[in-house]
């Protein structure tokens, strides 16, 4: 039995159709046949000069000694570009304004720096929150509509921004909102936050606040982000007691137990359940302000205040002392009128540099 190969079939067929090196053979429906290749391009595409090609080279790596010199360099660059934009305050732009209900003006952000331990009068020992203030600077200030405004009609409300706490990594913005700083006339910073206030308490764009907006012995609200603790179980989210270890209890010791089936049979929203614990922004109220350091820039207040340490803290006068404690508060805001003390101590602590000797009865 003879076998044909496919090529012996097709030789002698390429042999008597004489296919140049200018054809090629293609297979379609009706057969094999011959196609030539496409014409050569025109003369002038041939003969146009090619462009040059130009390798890549590139950059030398940084050393460590070069690396440094330019993050030197670009440090003292970015600060002279600061200071270029930086305002103090000036008596010329505000007037002092009398206090009348409902009046609010604007807040502060701090920075959270860690606990400390205060020594009360009346002999105990309480916990005490150090707070740094950084420079504050106005960005803007818009119209607010909302239940607030509805409600105190009398008074226009309005949304100031402020923002604190210089990025030492501008590249980390985005420029749109570089420009966003810029256009104010102040530095790129880490923090910023809009507080609602009056239009009597009204600050100009560019205006800087510090530790003097505040004083020892007023209160305050303080907002701040909670610390992530991941998932976790209603006695650690909630503070449940748990169902025991005795009667015949089996695997149910730090559960939550039952929570019915009556009414509209569903979990209601809001239900106390297992689930993410913190990292969420919430407002704590009534935080006493026992301690403040005008030349340092910090305050201390009374108590454990929420978020982490490094993390940004958002002041405000504390909404239900607020008409209280009016008549010690400065409307906008302190004004340089006189010399600023350099520390101020409630009356509700003591003193380090009180003698102890008036204390003993």
């Amino acid at each position: 039995m003879i076998r044909y190969s496919v090529t012996d079939t097709l030789l002698p067929l390429l042999s008597s159709l004489h296919v140049s090196s200018r054809t090629y053979i293609k297979k379609d429906k009706w057969g094999y046949n011959y196609v030539p290749q496409p014409t050569k391009p025109v003369q002038w595409k041939r003969d146009a000069p090619k462009a040059e090609v130009v390798e890549n080279v590139p950059p030398p790596l940084l050393t460590r000694q070069s690396r440094d010199t330019f993050l030197e360099r670009l440090r003292v660059d970015r600060t002279r570009l600061g200071r270029q934009f930086e305002r103090a305050a000036s008596n010329t732009e505000l007037t002092p304004v009398q206090y009348k209900p409902g009046m609010m003006r604007s807040g502060i952000i701090g920075v959270k720096q860690g606990q400390t331990r205060l020594f009360l009068r009346d002999g105990k020992v309480d916990v005490g929150t150090m707070i740094s203030i950084m420079p504050n600077y106005i960005l803007s200030a818009r119209r607010h509509y909302g239940k607030r405004n509805a409600l105190l009609s009398d008074n226009k409300h309005y949304k100031q921004t402020i923002a604190s706490v210089d990025e030492p990594f501008i590249d980390k913005l985005s420029l749109p909102k570089q420009k966003y700083y810029y256009a104010a006339g102040i530095p790129p910073k880490r923090f910023s936050w809009s507080f609602t206030v009056t239009e009597e308490n009204l600050l100009p764009e560019g205006y800087k606040l510090d530790t003097s907006h505040l004083f020892a012995g007023q209160y305050v609200d303080i907002t701040a982000k909670t610390i992530y603790r991941g998932f976790q179980g209603v006695i650690r989210r909630w503070g449940y007691k748990g169902q025991g270890f005795n009667q015949g209890r089996t695997k149910t010791h730090r559960r939550p137990g039952s929570i019915g089936t009556q009414g509209l049979r569903r979990v209601m929203k809001g239900k106390n359940m297992p689930g993410i614990m913190g990292d969420r922004i919430v407002t704590d109220r009534g935080y006493k302000v026992v301690y403040a350091n005008y030349e340092r820039g910090y305050i201390i207040v009374q108590g454990v205040t929420p978020g982490a340490v490094g993390g940004a803290m958002y002041l405000t006068d504390a909404r239900g002392k607020r008409s209280l404690q009016a008549e010690y508060l400065h409307y906008p805001t302190f004004l340089l009128e006189g010399a600023v003390l350099k520390e101020h101590y409630d009356g509700a602590i003591i003193s380090p540099t009180e003698p102890t000797t008036d204390l003993i009865t």
